[in-house]
């Protein structure tokens, strides 16, 4: 099979780094695939090139635009892939055109996201032929009320770090009790929502990933 997996550029998020693994992945399993991202470069491109990933930008030179995607139903189209997977917002703002323009291609949505979906988001998720969430809450909260006709499919996300506990490996049997949460410190990541139901015998401690990764 031939898949091509949409980026807009390869920054050093969670859903680049799933979109990463997914094509090592795929390679891995004998497909012939190519990472196709708006923008050149990125923390993540130098993976891609370990795994012996196809990687192609649009952009000749970084234009600093995540939305610009010059040629991109023409470069696809050369490319004749089974199968297109996108992932990140702005590629899924794509995958309706794409979808339209492309019929002889399956394109796949994907939904990661706790920010409302703009209009080209959701009119894509009523074109595509195959959507993929990591939650059952995305599924209720985002796809129901943008009506998808396409199947969907709740995939969690992959693991990326091996060697981890088990969930409830060393969970003392009375409190206290601690919660790591790792994420980036915006709004959408729910922080104050964890906080506010975290009972009193509970600590958290919030570690922000991007504070490393920016500098």
């Amino acid at each position: 099979m031939k898949i091509v997996v949409l980026q807009d550029r390869l920054r050093a998020g969670g859903t680049e780094r799933q979109a990463v693994f997914l094509a090592r992945s795929f390679v891995a399993s004998g497909h012939e695939t190519t990472f196709l991202t708006f923008r050149p470069g990125g923390a993540l491109a130098s993976d891609l090139a370990a795994a012996g990933v196809r990687h192609v930008p649009l952009q000749p030179v970084d234009l600093g635009l995540d939305w610009f995607a010059p040629g991109l139903c023409a470069k696809i189209n050369a490319e004749k892939p089974d199968v297109v997977l996108c992932m990140g917002r702005m590629a899924n703002c794509h995958a309706g055109h794409l979808q339209k323009t492309l019929r002889h291609v399956a394109v796949v949505a994907t939904v990661r996201t706790g920010k409302a979906l703009p209009y080209f988001y959701r009119d894509a998720l009523r074109t595509v032929r195959g959507i993929i969430t990591n939650s059952e809450f995305a599924k209720r909260s985002l796809l129901a009320p943008a009506r998808p006709t396409a199947p969907v499919v709740v995939i969690p996300n992959a693991l990326l770090v091996a060697g981890l506990p088990s969930a409830d490996a060393n969970v003392p049997a009375e409190p206290p009790y601690r919660i790591l949460c790792i994420a980036m410190f915006r709004k959408e990541k729910g922080h104050f929502d964890l906080i506010e139901i975290t009972p009193t015998p509970i600590g958290t401690l919030f570690l922000n990933p991007h504070s490393a990764c920016d500098n």
